[in-house]
């Protein structure tokens, strides 16, 4: 598992130190999105226009090019359906616009930081083996760890990564290895044990947060119409999970008479269906004896 790691970083160093730096590889991503939204938007008022008449043949040309092409004719789609799916790519463009906006982290785009994943490399290392302890020092075990995964991908003996390790200890990268650390450790893994509704709990609070952060989103003025109906379905998806978490038999209903169940028509369906099964084994009998009865008199 060692040496995956380490080759999977060394085979992607040359790729990452071509990359262009993170901030502006972001403006350019989000001007490209931002461009076709704007060229989408155009299509869209293009195909509501009455003379612009694409559809009445649509489905017969579709059908015969799938079943020539991709020997399929079962994914024909009406041309109405192609024009709502082309909006709500709009749509889901100019979301992806608000959050750039607003997510330092999104949408995920290379860096050309070489060095500094390789001081993410040797530190997920550090973290899976316990060892050598992460530190800044010049001259550490693991300053000297990365200068050996450094030279494996480079071919260059004895580099400092020494600016790199100090960037690396102030980034976000580290940050979330740290987080993940905690998520899979042992001592996690334990408390799991020890309690049947650990991740119910875990999840109650980071529900709870996604649905006031969409909820604030939601009410921003500037948001245009279609945008808040991505919003509001996404919020209501947020909303029915907090529920359904929160209405777990578990820590927030002990009991079954807490839970909001209809028991007595969840035992009238149970006796029905129990009902109808024991007509259908009855019949099934009657069949079975109908055909033996049939096979001797034949013989």
């Amino acid at each position: 598992m060692t040496l995956n790691i380490v080759f999977e970083a060394c085979s992607d160093y040359p790729a990452i130190l071509a990359s262009g730096r993170k901030e502006a590889n972001k403006k350019k991503l989000v001007r490209k999105i931002g461009k076709l939204g704007h060229q989408l938007s155009e299509l869209n008022k293009l195909l509501k226009e009455p003379d612009t008449v694409l559809g009445y043949d649509f489905e017969r040309v579709h059908k015969a090019y799938l079943r020539h092409v991709h020997r399929n004719e079962e994914s024909v789609r009406p041309f109405w359906q192609l024009r709502s799916d082309l909006e709500f790519l709009s749509s889901y463009l100019e979301l992806s616009l608000y959050r750039a906006q607003k997510e330092a982290d999104f949408p995920h785009v290379p860096d050309n930081q070489a060095k500094t994943y390789i001081v993410d490399c040797a530190y997920g290392l550090a973290l899976y083996e316990g060892t050598p302890p992460f530190v800044t020092t010049p001259g550490s075990d693991f300053s000297s760890m990365c200068s050996i995964i450094y030279e494996m991908a480079t071919g260059v003996p004895d580099e400092s990564l020494a600016g790199a390790i100090n960037r690396f200890a102030r980034s976000s990268d580290r940050a979330e290895a740290d987080e993940n650390e905690l998520t899979y450790s042992e001592q996690r893994e334990s408390l799991r044990d020890e309690d049947n509704f650990f991740d119910v709990k875990e999840n109650a609070p980071v529900l709870k947060a996604r649905v006031n952060e969409l909820t604030a989103i939601f009410r921003d003025q500037t948001l245009s119409e279609e945008l808040k109906v991505l919003i509001h379905c996404l919020l209501l998806d947020a909303i029915d999970e907090a529920e359904r978490n929160e209405k777990m038999h578990g820590p927030f209903i002990m009991w079954a008479s807490q839970m909001k169940v209809d028991w007595d028509g969840e035992r009238r369906d149970c006796e029905d269906f129990q009902t109808r099964m024991l007509k259908i084994d009855i019949e099934l009998g009657k069949l079975k004896r109908s055909k033996r009865r049939q096979s001797i008199d034949a013989n």
